[in-house]
């Protein structure tokens, strides 16, 4: 027989899996009960000195990894069947944004949709090209736009040993793409506070500087990743 005392990570792995396999709506009610399971814990092992018997310790940490695992699950889920029916959408670029030959590809965070006049919380992430302008080339990592809902879902590739893009782009939590006209986009906020702003504000200079130093080719490529 295995003795499960050896394994203390594999013992509390096995409620987390759990937790993410059945995984459940309500994230508040999540954080809720994961913070009165928390307090149950202190109290048991602040009245109780032999915790390491004790059944009920034991259960209320397995209802916390539980909860936790759900949780996480659901902190990780994409609302892409929400997204196509939108008529404005709140986001954030959340990668540095990219030159194409007539375009600009940014990668947005949707934060929040406007469906029938009614803003609500919505997430999830989608490709968008954005028409060559003055305003659009001034768009950087971190600024907050206004768009329209015209997003499109993610078409497979039509000859069999075609390159999946649409597998690559769902594999990052990528489900939806569109196009943007010059006048289907406002700017809200222009490069917003943030740790990942600071990081990759960090990048972009390093890399500048490894520019001005000579570095190119796969040498720069490899830095860069």
């Amino acid at each position: 027989m295995i003795n499960w005392k050896k394994y203390p990570f594999v013992r509390i792995l096995f409620p987390f899996i759990l937790g993410v396999m059945f995984s459940f709506e309500g994230s508040y009610y999540s954080m809720l009960a994961i913070i009165v399971a928390l307090i149950a814990l202190i109290i048991i092992s602040k009245t109780n000195k032999n915790i390491k018997n004790n059944f009920l310790f034991g259960f209320v940490l397995n209802v916390i990894l539980f909860i936790g695992g759900s949780l996480l699950s659901q902190m990780s889920l994409h609302d892409y069947t929400k997204l196509k029916d939108a008529d404005f959408y709140q986001c954030a670029i959340i990668q540095p944004v990219k030159e194409k030959t007539n375009s600009y590809q940014l990668t947005l965070r949707i934060n929040a949709r406007l469906t029938d006049s009614v803003w609500s919380f919505s997430k999830g992430k989608v490709l968008i090209y954005i028409e060559k302008d003055s305003l659009s080339s001034m768009l950087k990592f971190g600024d907050r736009l206004l768009i329209k809902g015209n997003l499109s879902f993610l078409e497979p590739p039509k000859n069999p040993k075609e390159f999946d893009y649409k597998r690559y782009l769902e594999n990052r939590s990528i489900y939806q793409q569109g196009y943007l006209a010059s006048d289907d986009w406002r700017l809200l906020d222009s490069k917003s506070k943030g740790l990942d702003v600071f990081a990759n504000d960090a990048r972009q200079l390093l890399l500048s500087s490894l520019k001005s130093n000579g570095v190119e080719g796969d040498q720069y490529a490899i830095a860069s990743a």
